[in-house]
């Protein structure tokens, strides 16, 4: 019981912020994909697989997953799936292509993930996919050689939301947890938004918010809620040589603009 708890604390220490070194100091982009629901019949996967085609094919850009991969329906929920035509079985085949169509950096589980009663079919996935693999969120530290740290904190959804500012929970987490990290990112509401804050020490602190690729939304549409969508996935391109804080981050809502930029960077 002993040796339990003390892994069990080793474990929850490191993950409070985990280490990803980069072997260079050149520029890389995060490709951060909205909630997919990919076995839905309202998911736009011709725009997913054009996203991961686009990761795959560049070199030096990472997926980052915010959540909910499937529907994953469970309990009273599963009668749902009398209206979707993809099955549970072939939805568990669309995650795992999906998670290993392109280099993932990280996979954070959203509230649907974490339904599975048969066991963590994500984490099992991620031993061959690789990447950091979370079930309520995590906070990455990019170590490039040249010193620089760029930290990365992505959840489904973050405590707190505001009509009037839509990244409220984002920005509530960089009021109160103490911590100064560049990206606040989540998924979860099928919206899109972002904002920069400039902090006290100096770091450009980004807020947002993915909306996905579920374009269709019988809830959404049942509860009236307003559409905001720009795009199912934002592009970070970090370049840990900028000299101005504000040019350490660049994001793109369009992943081909994204490569182009990144792949000019990383030949300068």
């Amino acid at each position: 019981k002993r040796n339990l708890y003390h892994r069990k604390k080793s474990a929850h220490d490191f993950n409070k912020l985990i280490p990803i070194n980069i072997n260079d100091d050149k520029p890389i982009g995060v490709c951060i994909l909205g909630d997919p629901h990919i076995d839905d019949d309202g998911c736009d996967i011709e725009a997913l697989e054009n996203d991961l085609n686009i990761i795959a094919s560049t070199d030096g850009m990472f997926a980052g997953h915010v959540g909910d991969l499937t529907n994953n329906w469970v309990g009273r929920l599963a009668r749902l799936y009398a209206h979707q035509t993809t099955t549970a079985g072939q939805a568990i085949k669309l995650m795992e292509w999906m998670l290993h169509k392109a280099p993932n950096l990280f996979v954070i589980k959203g509230n649907h993930d974490n339904w599975n009663q048969g066991g963590d079919l994500i984490g099992f996935m991620m031993r061959s996919a690789g990447g950091v693999n979370s079930t309520h969120g995590g906070r990455i530290a990019l170590n490039f050689k040249n010193g620089k740290q760029v930290r990365i904190h992505a959840r489904h959804s973050f405590k707190g939301t505001s009509v009037y500012n839509p990244t409220h929970g984002q920005r509530r987490a960089q009021l109160w947890e103490g911590n100064r990290d560049h990206v606040y990112v989540a998924g979860h509401f099928h919206s899109d938004a972002c904002s920069m804050i400039p902090q006290s020490d100096g770091t450009c602190s980004w807020s947002f918010q993915v909306s996905g690729y579920k374009v269709i939304d019988d809830y959404a549409l049942e509860g009236g809620f307003t559409e905001q969508r720009a795009n199912p996935s934002v592009t970070l391109v970090i370049n840990p040589k900028a000299t101005n804080e504000a040019e350490l981050i660049k994001p793109f809502w369009d992943s081909k603009l994204a490569a182009q930029y990144l792949t000019w960077l990383r030949a300068q």
